[in-house]
């Protein structure tokens, strides 16, 4: 009964946040024809494409890394070949979708069983690849919020005037969840399952990577903006992660519409509007649309050749399986 209340909050809280980011772009817009933003679209050079596209190509491979560092550790070999393809497709649908859980877990869990990974395994590197997330953004972002404290208030109604408290808080988090690796032995207990933190090694090691994912995520964006030298990159990715921040809590697949009007918001002293609007649509289509169209084909071309497996019903009946397989 807390599962559906909880799910039915989540979902008219998505539902909410995202009718009132539809209103202020409309808001945010209603000055500038439809043919302004397709202006800008047709303007945007073939090298910015191309060079968008070449990031984008090489942060989902760096993503592959975190699949791949989790189970160099648990020392599970497994030729990278197979690890880039569960992770990317898995990657692409979190990134696209939204709701890791009912979206990564499953895919990821479809593939790793059939290569022979465990129902624990699955499901700690899904854990691993969840927490990689949250600690990029933290690690990234506190240090980012420190050094360009936006004023939020006015804009996004923040209880504060700037984002360099956000900044000293996330970085406390990721400082703690460092030194908790170092000195807590025991695993983590949260509901039924235990969740072993990482060694010292390998967070440092998962920290890195997502630092490196983060701001090449930011760096795809930043290439399509036009004239960008009127906008420094740092600002830029404080802008980026404190929109994706708000994405995220949304809710909603790929945070949609509420990025964009937080990007909008706090970009449109620096730019013309339908600038932004071309440039995050162009990032929307490099970034989120194409990988999603890839990794949909390769999925796919996977299930057509090869014999049909059990995929999971559910993440309950994932974590159902841990708990059976431990018995």
């Amino acid at each position: 009964m807390k599962w559906k209340c909880l799910q039915l909050f989540s979902a008219l809280l998505g539902l909410v946040l995202f009718m009132t980011a539809i209103w202020v772009l409309h808001q945010e817009l209603r000055g500038y024809r439809y043919d302004d933003v397709a202006l800008q679209i047709g303007d945007l050079r073939t090298s910015r494409l191309l060079f968008a596209l070449g990031l984008t190509i090489l942060d989902y491979v760096v993503m592959t890394g975190y699949d791949t560092l989790i189970l160099r550790y648990i020392q599970y070999p497994l030729a990278y070949g197979r690890i880039a393809l569960a992770s990317f497709i898995g990657s692409t649908l979190s990134n696209s979708i939204g709701l890791s859980l009912l979206t990564s877990a499953p895919v990821r869990y479809r593939l790793y069983s059939a290569w022979g990974l465990s129902v624990r395994e699955v499901a700690g590197l899904v854990a691993f690849n969840g927490m990689s997330f949250w600690l990029g953004v933290f690690a990234v972002g506190g240090v980012v919020f420190l050094l360009e404290p936006l004023p939020t208030t006015t804009l996004l109604y923040l209880p504060f005037a700037s984002i360099r408290s956000l900044g000293a808080a996330l970085l406390i988090v990721v400082g703690g969840y460092v030194c908790s690796s170092t000195w807590r032995r025991t695993p983590l207990q949260i509901w039924d399952v235990q969740i072993a933190l990482p060694a010292p090694p390998l967070v440092l090691a998962q920290i890195s990577l997502a630092c490196l994912d983060w701001i090449l995520a930011a760096s795809v964006l930043y290439v399509l903006l036009p004239s960008t030298a009127t906008v420094g990159f740092r600002r830029l990715l404080a802008i980026f992660l404190l929109a994706h921040l708000a994405g995220a809590l949304s809710l909603l697949p790929g945070g949609i519409g509420v990025f964009e009007t937080v990007m909008l918001s706090l970009l449109s002293p620096l730019f013309s509007a339908p600038s932004i609007v071309a440039a995050l649509l162009a990032y929307r289509g490099i970034y989120y649309l194409l990988p999603l169209g890839v990794a949909t084909a390769l999925l796919g071309s996977y299930e057509l050749c090869h014999r049909p497996n059990r995929w999971p019903s559910s993440p309950v009946s994932m974590m159902a399986d841990v708990q059976r397989n431990d018995r």
